[in-house]
């Protein structure tokens, strides 16, 4: 008799780069289990080729993890044998209320990111979280493949023409000046004699306010930029992508896992815990000074372009 998939849920709420760090587990157990994530948009789309189904928190009854003892509300999936949450949970609210809504599983809480002093990547501190939630897998294995293999990309498209540059995050602490950006379009501008490449400035909600002069620029050289696009669209660009480079943000740990050659600025957060999962990612870390940063991107990008 065939043994029956154990039925799991993972809740991790977050922005995408949060999310995309449960991947590298979820695709160790997917052989041996079911599994369903509820997490937030944009993020939980990128899941949704590994898992049963994902729930998005921000809509149906999820707000009732967060409030006092439920008062009737049901959260899905209801079969489920094991729940194992990643949120801060100090006075236990959230493990009680989860042994209400799953009475049937086994439940563990753990913290969203490992601690300070332990000093290792967030997606491995996942996986051994699962791990002490009785599933099987090997935590360092499961990052040292996330690093040898791209697990977004797309095997059937090998085509990469596409040089994108993301010049924003979700925190202006971790981004370089917009001074710095127009320097290196412009830089691009001039490298790109007899490039097959195309330049792409790829724009969200949080460059807002340095989004529209650096789109007129890019726009007046050449560049094509795109503002705002959906999940597929998004990954179709990296997916196409040949060369990106960008700062510590979800956008660029989406650029490595889709096999992207990334180029990850770390001004102010830390890359043992952040560093891009794939095979092609290149960080800088800790540089102040942007004509030295401009020298290293510069110096990075020449291998790419002409090749």
């Amino acid at each position: 008799m065939t043994k029956q998939l154990e039925k799991i849920l993972i809740i991790r709420p977050g922005a995408l780069g949060d999310t995309l760090m449960l991947l590298p587990g979820i695709c160790a157990l997917k052989p041996r289990h079911r599994i369903w994530v509820a997490g937030r948009r944009p993020g939980i789309e990128f899941l949704v080729p590994y898992v049963e189904q994902c729930f998005d928190m921000d809509q149906g009854q999820w707000h009732a993890l967060f409030l006092g003892p439920p008062r009737g509300e049901v959260l899905p999936p209801q079969e489920v044998e094991l729940v194992v949450c990643f949120m801060g949970d100090r006075d236990g609210s959230i493990y009680q209320n989860l042994r209400h809504f799953y009475p049937q599983a086994r439940i563990f809480v753990f913290p969203s990111s490992p601690r300070d002093e332990d000093r290792i990547h967030v997606a491995q501190h996942v996986a051994r979280c699962l791990r002490s939630a009785g599933l099987a897998l090997q935590p360092e294995a499961v990052l040292t493949i996330a690093r040898k293999k791209p697990l977004l990309d797309d095997p059937h498209h090998q085509f990469r023409n596409y040089m994108v540059l993301h010049p924003g995050s979700g925190s202006k602490k971790k981004n370089y000046s917009e001074a710095f950006w127009s320097r290196l379009i412009n830089m691009i501008r001039q490298l790109q004699v007899g490039s097959t490449m195309r330049p792409l400035i790829l724009l969200g909600p949080a460059e807002a306010e340095i989004g529209l002069g650096l789109a007129s620029k890019a726009r007046s050289w050449g560049f094509q930029v795109a503002v705002s696009p959906s999940s597929a669209d998004l990954l179709k660009i990296m997916r196409k992508a040949r060369v990106f480079i960008g700062h510590d943000s979800g956008i660029t740990h989406l650029a490595a896992m889709a096999g992207a050659n990334t180029m990850a600025m770390f001004k102010a957060s830390d890359p043992i815990a952040w560093r891009p999962l794939g095979p092609k990612v290149t960080v800088i870390e800790g540089i102040k000074n942007e004509d030295v940063l401009m020298e290293q991107v510069v110096d990075w990008l020449e291998r790419f372009v002409g090749a």
